[in-house]
């Protein structure tokens, strides 16, 4: 992940299509109730607003962008956008044996440093996989490094439970509230019967996953089609 940002605060990343900005409210509806968990002052939404516009309106232009807004602990915010290049192949993932040890304060936010989870994801590239699936101590699957998870079981679509640390995701909050999923506490033994997956984020929106370990998934692309449309309602 070129340019991430380093210090200590939290931070949204959002997709950008034609240099609009998908799910803005969304993002920073989530930003603010991290800004309350956290004590840290936020701006009004109208300057926010501005800042993004004013970020978007120069560059080159790209039919996919990342924007990133980060907000420091001091009230500090910094809004950057470049080009992104979707994803144009299932992902390949597998399970870590780090066990996410939760801290309370930050547990669902995307806080800096984030220096974990990017070399967690680079680890995981590095022995030929594109994410990874984490467990917390109580041996719940949690999230993947950077993305959500979402797996089928029995027919029917399971994403964790938010008690399991995993970031409240926006694409996530679509799929339980329009597509049918359910949130569950799932153990590792779940997913090793899906037969399918998907890694959500508001980049990537739903990634399909092609394999687990070495155990290959029914790729179901009619899900992550309706993922891209329920967002682009947004």
């Amino acid at each position: 992940m070129s340019n991430f940002p380093s210090g200590e605060g939290f931070f949204e990343t959002i997709q950008t299509h034609n240099r609009h900005p998908v799910a803005l409210d969304f993002h920073l509806a989530r930003a603010r109730a991290s800004a309350d968990r956290l004590g840290v002052a936020f701006p009004s939404d109208e300057k926010l607003e501005r800042l993004v516009l004013e970020t978007l309106s120069v560059g080159e232009e790209s039919e996919y962008g990342r924007l990133r807004i980060v907000f420091s602990m001091l009230g500090k915010v910094e809004v950057s956008h470049e080009s992104y290049e979707m994803w144009n192949s299932p992902a390949k993932v597998d399970f870590v044996s780090d066990v996410i040890v939760h801290n309370s304060a930050t547990m669902g936010i995307k806080s800096l440093p984030y220096t974990v989870n990017l070399s967690m994801l680079e680890k995981a590239k590095q022995e030929g996989f594109d994410e990874v699936i984490r467990i917390d101590s109580k041996g719940h699957v949690s999230e993947g490094a950077v993305s959500n998870v979402v797996f089928r079981t029995n027919g029917q679509w399971m994403t964790p439970a938010l008690t399991s640390g995993c970031l409240p995701g926006i694409v996530r909050a679509v799929c339980i509230a329009e597509l049918g999923v359910q949130e569950a506490v799932l153990l590792k033994e779940d997913i090793e019967r899906a037969d399918a997956g998907f890694l959500l984020s508001s980049l990537k929106l739903a990634q399909p996953i092609s394999h687990i370990g070495d155990r290959k998934l029914e790729i179901v692309r009619d899900f992550a089609e309706q993922v891209s449309k329920c967002m682009a309602e947004l």
